[in-house]
């Protein structure tokens, strides 16, 4: 043997017994072993791993398992089972109350989530007549929501479950976003809307339908309807009585009847109003009559004749004619201007009037002149209205003279007036005026109201 060839056998065990020494360490020198033909284990190294190939049968294993390296168990667990024994073979259970199949979570039980859960559709159902049942419980509140299945419509109910709390729902819009609750049946819908500019809405969002709002009054049903077709607003009972408030409006007002609140009063039927106080800054616009102490609305008529009105007998009160009249100078008092009636004046609301009247008279006598004349004003039973009478003297003959009188008088409605004259000479006459201007008036007289009865 050559001295290279000894070297190479020195080199090649010097690096066996180099690796025999790296292999041993703390847990010993490997260590092969089996108990099959077919299984082959050892342990060795620092880390003590055992590797076994095929079939391996231990007492006790401990450390981490890969579950790469677990398998060939005999079966999987089915759908709605889960493993709850790992022995020689699988042991599968299928939950008792909750089950899971394709998707879906069905429960025969209570099902409580203390965290968050994710649901695509939440079915709660129940078997028979027991009410589906959701129910929110916080550490200081708690709500009931379920569906009442002995009531013949399908109802949610909303019930609170915390003593000394009310029951509450809220339904929030995000800031600057509307907040709207809407109600549908088919098509047509309608809604309740808050705004983001602090507006609240009712409304029937089909045309030209209308809109209720229904009390129970003792068993009696009282509605109060926005007549949508005809832009009213109507009242079963046919009475708005609205006591302790007021009524504002900025723009025109139009009513049927109004009247000062009284519960001794009787209304006007179903287009009558009660209150106290009612505030205009607009226009109002009435198509019936107006009755209140607190409301004030002018009364006025200018009435004239050119006509010469004779005196038919020495000293006897003769009325006075007024057949011409305009009717935009006249409102809230009757007076016919074309007919027999025309001496009289039909007052239609009570009040403080002002009345005022003028007339000429001329003598026409051939002698000479000093009579007294006079004109008043009379209700139509005869009796003379204290303060309207006023004299003057005719002191010349064939010279007109100004009888002009204004005063004032309390009247009510239905109360009949009649302006008169009279003279100690019976050729004393009204006379009529052609001289000058388009429209000469002989007497004149002008009823204004400026104040309600106090």
């Amino acid at each position: 043997m050559n001295n290279i060839n000894k070297f190479s056998i020195l080199g090649v065990f010097l690096l066996i017994s180099i690796s025999i020494v790296l292999a041993y360490s703390t847990y010993g020198a490997p260590s092969e072993f089996g108990n099959d033909t077919t299984t082959t284990c050892y342990v060795g190294g620092d880390d003590g791993i055992t590797n076994c190939t095929g079939n391996a049968t231990f007492a006790n294993l401990f450390g981490n398992l890969s579950w790469n390296y677990l398998g060939d168990y005999p079966v999987a667990c089915s759908p709605e089972y889960a493993i709850t024994q790992l022995d020689d073979a699988i042991t599968c259970t299928q939950f008792a109350q909750y089950q899971f199949t394709d998707n879906n979570f069905n429960g025969s039980g209570n099902f409580t989530i203390t965290g968050s859960g994710t649901f695509g559709d939440l079915v709660v159902e129940t078997v028979g007549a027991l009410d589906p049942t959701l129910t929110f419980i916080s550490a200081n509140h708690g709500m009931k929501v379920y569906l009442d299945e002995s009531l013949v419509n399908d109802e949610i109910r909303f019930e609170g479950q915390t003593a000394l709390k009310n029951t509450q729902i809220t339904l929030k819009a995000k800031d600057g976003e509307n907040a709207v609750l809407y109600l549908q049946s088919g098509d047509n819908f309608g809604y309740i809307n808050y705004d983001q500019t602090d507006r609240l809405f009712i409304a029937n969002n089909k045309q030209d339908e209308n809109i209720l709002l229904q009390i129970n009054d003792g068993g009696v049903t009282k509605t109060i309807t926005w007549d949508a077709a005809n832009d009213k607003l109507l009242h079963s009972a046919g009475t708005f009585n609205f006591d302790d408030d007021n009524i504002i409006t900025t723009g025109p007002g139009v009513f049927g009847g109004l009247e000062p609140y009284d519960s001794a009063t009787s209304d006007l039927g179903s287009v009558g109003f009660k209150w106290r106080n009612l505030f205009l800054s607009g226009d109002i616009t009435t198509i019936g009559i107006i009755k209140s102490s607190n409301v004030f609305i002018p009364q006025y008529i200018f009435s004239h004749n050119n006509a010469t009105i004779l005196l038919a007998t020495q000293s006897v009160w003769a009325n006075i004619t007024f057949d011409q009249e305009e009717p935009d100078l006249k409102f809230g008092i009757s007076h016919t201007y074309n007919d027999a009636t025309n001496h009289t004046f039909t007052i239609m609301q009570d009040g403080i009037y002002d009345i005022e009247y003028d007339m000429d008279v001329v003598d026409i006598s051939g002698a000479s002149s000093d009579i007294d004349v006079a004109g008043r004003l009379i209700y139509s039973n005869g009796t003379e209205i204290i303060g309207s009478v006023y004299e003057a003297d005719i002191t010349k003959k064939g010279i007109e003279v100004e009888i002009s009188h204004t005063f004032l008088a309390k009247l009510n409605a239905g109360d009949e007036i009649v302006f008169q004259f009279v003279a100690e000479d019976v050729e004393v006459q009204i006379s009529t005026h052609g001289t000058f201007g388009d429209h000469p008036e002989s007497v004149s007289v002008v009823i204004e109201k400026i104040a309600n009865l106090p």
